[in-house]
């Protein structure tokens, strides 16, 4: 999984409980802002509930758009990207190909998970325009990002759960 960027740490009342959401992206900060988000969390007694960011900008495109196949690519600088790919199974996202930090030659067009178009979301496809076209897929959104919306529609099912 990814690091963390607690950026999005923040608590929310829901049918009498609250959460502190914590948004995992970049793996140099994970340990520093994950403790901030707990420590949040922590101080108010509330339950932290990690959420992958590349998850979170495939639920966005999937809320926003309707995709539900989505190769999610985030700019790691260093000429690398972060890339996740996920499909929608059964109301719920499944994940394809697991987070990695690969150079963005090395991403390759998820073969898996029987028929339907992928999709491309993130500033990765941005910041390498030409990735799209070079992995075939039907649609990109290079502007997409994760909301809070995105991130508490990920992290509610996973609290009630008791993830």
């Amino acid at each position: 999984m990814g690091a963390a960027a607690a950026g999005s740490a923040a608590g929310r009342w829901r049918g009498g409980a609250r959460t502190a959401c914590d948004s995992t992206w970049r793996a140099r900060s994970y340990p520093k802002r994950r403790g901030v988000a707990q420590g949040l969390a922590l101080g108010a007694d509330l339950p932290v509930v990690p959420i992958p960011t590349l998850a979170a900008i495939a639920q966005e495109v999937f809320r926003t758009r309707g995709w539900d196949r989505v190769l999610a690519c985030l700019d790691a600088r260093m000429r690398e990207v972060y890339t996740a790919a996920y499909a929608r199974d059964g109301g719920e996202w499944r994940e394809v190909a697991p987070p990695a930090v690969i150079a963005p030659t090395e991403v390759r067009r998820v073969q898996a998970v029987g028929d339907g178009d992928w999709s491309g979301a993130g500033n990765g496809f941005a910041a390498y325009p030409a990735l799209g076209g070079e992995l075939g897929l039907a649609r990109v959104a290079a502007e997409a990002r994760p909301t809070a919306q995105s991130i508490g529609e990920l992290a509610l099912p996973r609290l009630v759960t008791g993830e």
